[in-house]
């Protein structure tokens, strides 16, 4: 007991941290570990969510849903398992929505776009993607950008830099280039930026083309005959 207001839920807790407190061992299966749990009575074959609904006051004496978390069976099959969590919010004169889904395999679907800050006072990444194979290799990429409307004209990737450092800074370990030639698989054709493949640094650029066909190394083509093909500009 924590007072008038406060109720212990459970094994005898011996402090109380909110109105309702949960006071128990860990249950659950695999990791989904907790103290609560909550089901839906809705039948397996019609994909039943089982979730917590959250609701504030937005004028005096009314409350309104403002959101929510809900686990949903992910297909209508009997004794399949596979689930989705989903992640709810609300805009002023609109329902409640699914901003965040994330389906049985970890893969993550926002409702729009996805926005990383951080306020941290050092150099910390906002984002920061990293793979560490103990044994093996893969040949996925570990970023892929995809553009899927072939009537859209905007850039699959948009950096904009307004301070003063680099827009995009690419290092590359032991000189390994990115591959521009067709396909991820083949590793002929390479561009080199700031290349140190010989320990120190070399030229600003190299593009090299590593076959022994009679291709050019690099070829400039221009559709309107007007402009030109190349510029240069120096001191």
């Amino acid at each position: 007991d924590g007072g008038e207001d406060k109720v212990g839920i459970g094994i005898t807790p011996t402090s109380v941290a909110g109105v309702a407190h949960i006071y128990g061992a860990e249950a659950g299966e695999g990791t989904a570990l907790g103290q609560l749990a909550i089901q839906s009575s809705t039948a397996f074959g019609s994909t039943p969510d089982a979730g917590i609904v959250f609701l504030n006051e937005h004028v005096g004496d009314s409350q309104a849903v403002m959101g929510g978390i809900k686990v949903t069976k992910s297909n209508t099959t009997e004794s399949n398992y596979s689930s989705t969590m989903t992640l709810q919010v609300r805009k002023q004169s609109a329902v409640a929505y699914d901003a965040l889904t994330i389906n049985e395999d970890a893969l993550a679907t926002f409702a729009g776009p996805v926005t990383m800050s951080t306020s941290n006072a050092d150099a910390s990444n906002s984002l920061l993607v990293y793979r560490n194979l103990a044994s093996g290799s893969t040949n996925a990429a570990m970023v892929r950008f995809n553009q899927d409307n072939a009537s859209d004209d905007q850039a699959a990737v948009y950096i904009d830099q307004d301070g003063s450092g680099s827009g995009l800074m690419i290092d590359f370990i032991a000189g390994n280039g990115f591959n521009v030639g067709p396909g991820l698989a083949n590793d002929s054709a390479k561009v080199y930026i700031n290349d140190s493949s010989n320990g120190a640094m070399e030229t600003g650029l190299t593009i090299k083309q590593e076959t022994d066909d009679d291709k050019p190394v690099l070829e400039l083509k221009a559709g309107d005959i007007n402009h030109a093909l190349l510029g240069y500009s120096g001191i």
